[in-house]
């Protein structure tokens, strides 16, 4: 996934565009990614420089560096407790 971006960014570089553009696509398709993968059982956000995720369930929250990290933080605080169904928001199908 990182590579992929990673030649993304690369390819928007080549094109012309300023750094901080094609670090703000990868930023925003990062954020998306994570929304559609765990969004449902916590709200996500990006605030620079912090990636964060809030649980529906009980409101904790967990703060990382990058976007990898948060993903790899999320599966484990989900597998020791898994975010109570009644607190998810249904899947977009």
């Amino acid at each position: 996934m990182l590579a992929r971006h990673q030649r993304g960014t690369i390819a928007i570089m080549s094109l012309g565009g300023p750094p901080e553009v094609a670090a703000s696509i990868l930023q925003a398709s990062e954020l998306a990614a994570l929304r559609r993968d765990w969004g449902h059982c916590y709200e996500i956000s990006f605030d620079r420089p912090w990636w964060c995720a809030r649980r529906r369930d009980t409101g904790a929250r967990i703060r990382s560096g990058t976007p990898i990290s948060l993903r790899d933080a999320i599966k484990e605080n989900h597998a020791v407790q898994p975010v109570l169904k009644r607190f998810r928001i249904p899947e977009a199908s």
